[in-house]
């Protein structure tokens, strides 16, 4: 039996964290990026559960669902889920395809500056 502990987080802001804190980024903000962090990959969140952690109605995260901003769902005894992992993986990919817009968008502007 494999008894290894995920490290668990600081509670203060990394330094960081704290220079994106300067962004306009809440606290509200990393405590939700630290939970989604703190939890194991292969945690089953629920909707209701999603909506605590983000501070938002049920709705707002089906519309996330809806708006391609989270992963679709599965059920589990009727109920909206995702693991940990979904959500993560979702939101790598998403990170990926804003990089990859962003650097045609920069190599186009050089392109009609040049």
């Amino acid at each position: 039996m494999d008894t290894k502990e995920t490290p668990k987080r600081p509670t203060e802001p990394t330094d960081q964290e704290k220079s994106l804190m300067h962004t306009g980024s809440t606290s509200k903000d990393f405590e939700i990026v630290r939970a989604l962090g703190d939890l194991p990959p292969d945690a089953v969140i629920t909707e209701d559960g999603l909506a605590k952690m983000f501070d938002r109605h049920g709705v707002s995260v089906r519309r996330a669902v809806e708006r391609h901003e989270l992963p679709p769902s599965v059920r589990l005894f009727g109920k909206p889920c995702w693991t940990i992992q979904a959500i993560r993986d979702h939101m790598a990919k998403r990170l990926e395809q804003a990089q990859r817009e962003a650097d045609r968008l920069n190599q186009k502007v050089n392109q009609l500056s040049a």
